[in-house]
């Protein structure tokens, strides 16, 4: 596959939730900006997945390859393009249809024209994964819908990169201490103790984003993957008494949205560049 921008690389065949739909939407962003060729949007897309079809084009009775979305999609530009991560009680702006899809996928790109007259669209991964652990067989089918209206503005919509870094700094801290405090320090598994660890390192996380991404991005997404195995290993463990486990979920799920949040803005700066 070729690549037309130095330093675009193919993301690994099994991506942690929410690259996926992140690094779409921050690619689809800068090419309709005009910072981005469309080949490296569909390269950086399909990594070394099998080609990634769509569904839902108007006149296409079922899938196509996701290139045949890109010029109806270009009629958008100039369009604000963001991550949406529903969860049940949260539904991220989202309504209807689209909701439940993207409920179900966990992960939705948005792109809304600036224009009020064009319709806005919402793509969302459907992920399948065979064969073995060592060779996954990846088929992704993009479902794409119209948005009736526009979408609503998410929760952390008023959150800038750097707060949003902020919040998530914050978020670190209070994560560690819960867990150590609640999860009592010596019984810890293995696996918590090295990925709190991995997560003071703060470094490490290396992702393709387009260029103009602010600088801040990349720090961002790396402590909230980080961040984001904490809560998941944390999640995991051993049941504790019944108020010291009101605690833990309450400060996970906290955190949990700390982390969301974090994944958006840092996806949607992406998207809009450096001027953001």
């Amino acid at each position: 596959m070729t690549f037309s921008t130095p330093g675009v690389q193919p993301t690994s065949r099994l991506r942690p939730p929410r690259l996926l739909a992140g690094l779409v939407a921050a690619w689809l962003g800068a090419w309709l900006d005009g910072r981005a060729a469309g080949d490296d949007l569909l390269a950086v897309a399909h990594g070394f997945d099998e080609p990634h079809t769509v569904r839902g084009l108007p006149d296409e009775s079922g899938p196509v390859p996701l290139a045949r979305a890109l010029p109806l999609l270009r009629r958008s530009a100039p369009a604000e393009v963001t991550l949406r991560l529903p969860i049940p009680g949260e539904p991220d702006g989202l309504a209807g249809e689209p909701l439940r899809i993207a409920l179900a996928a966990g992960e939705a790109v948005a792109i809304t024209p600036h224009a009020p007259d064009l319709p806005a669209w919402l793509l969302v991964p459907e992920i399948d994964v065979r064969g073995s652990a060592l060779e996954p067989l990846v088929t992704v089918e993009w479902h794409l819908m119209s948005l009736p209206g526009r979408t609503g503005v998410a929760p952390a919509a008023a959150l800038r990169l750097r707060e949003a870094e902020l919040a998530l700094s914050e978020s670190v801290s209070a994560a560690v201490s819960v867990i150590a405090e609640i999860g009592q320090v010596g019984e810890l598994s293995p696996e918590i103790v090295a990925a709190i660890q991995e997560l003071r390192k703060r470094s490490g996380l290396k992702l393709p984003l387009p260029p103009g991404s602010p600088s801040e991005a990349m720090r961002v997404l790396t402590t909230a993957q980080r961040l984001e195995a904490v809560v998941d290993l944390a999640v995991a463990e051993s049941p504790l008494s019944a108020a010291a486990e009101v605690r833990r979920v309450t400060a996970l799920r906290d955190v949990s949205r700390a982390v969301r949040d974090a994944f958006r803005q840092a996806f949607a700066a992406c998207a809009a560049g450096e001027s953001r």
